[in-house]
């Protein structure tokens, strides 16, 4: 049996968290697709995402995104359940400061982690990503800065001269280099509460 396997009969029984706000993240061919955007005091250890929730009108629209704030600082929560549909999230720390969080699906729709996704959640120990190791290694995860310092014009053009050059180390997507990363694990796990 491998490690998904043993999460997801760990995790079969736990529902799909309840109470949190979601709003309209973008329209996509007149639908309005919704993003998570607070917890609105869940203080639930498991995060449960569902796929789809229902919109103003009372319309099953698909969850696409988790908005900046709704995770950070939360120090509550050891597990984040991301569903398949998730295909982006937001740069500068959308999980910043969940210190105990100690394992997350990532959906393979993701492909890019900006600046400080996951800063400061030293906890992380593993990842289930739900497409191959080929597809994991084509994930940009953003942990240095190529920066070049320049110097006065060169005479007679209006080009700068070039003084240094380096690669700075970011911290924040520091968890995700040091994780665990099990692969072909798929988010959208029946939950007890799903009809």
């Amino acid at each position: 049996m491998t490690m998904f396997q043993e999460y997801r009969k760990m995790l079969a029984d736990i529902p799909y968290s309840t109470g949190l706000e979601y709003r309209p993240a973008y329209k996509w061919r007149d639908r309005e697709l919704m993003g998570l955007w607070s917890l609105q005091g869940c203080r639930d250890k498991v995060i449960r995402i569902p796929s789809h929730v229902e919109n103003r009108w009372g319309r099953r629209v698909p969850v696409v995104t988790v908005f900046r704030k709704a995770f950070q600082n939360n120090e509550t929560v050891t597990d984040i359940l991301l569903p398949s549909g998730i295909d982006r999230l937001p740069d500068r720390g959308t999980f910043a400061g969940c210190r105990n969080l100690k394992r997350i699906t990532i959906p393979k729709k993701i492909d890019y982690f900006g600046l400080g996704t996951f800063e400061g959640c030293d906890s992380l120990e593993d990842v289930y990503y739900e497409g191959s190791p080929e597809e994991w290694k084509k994930v940009r995860i953003i942990c240095k800065s190529y920066e070049i310092d320049f110097g006065p014009l060169v005479p007679g053009t209006p080009v700068e001269r070039v003084k240094g050059e380096r690669t700075v180390h970011i911290p924040g997507n520091d968890a995700l280099l040091t994780a665990n990363i099990h692969y072909f694990c798929n988010p959208d796990i029946p939950a007890a509460n799903e009809e």
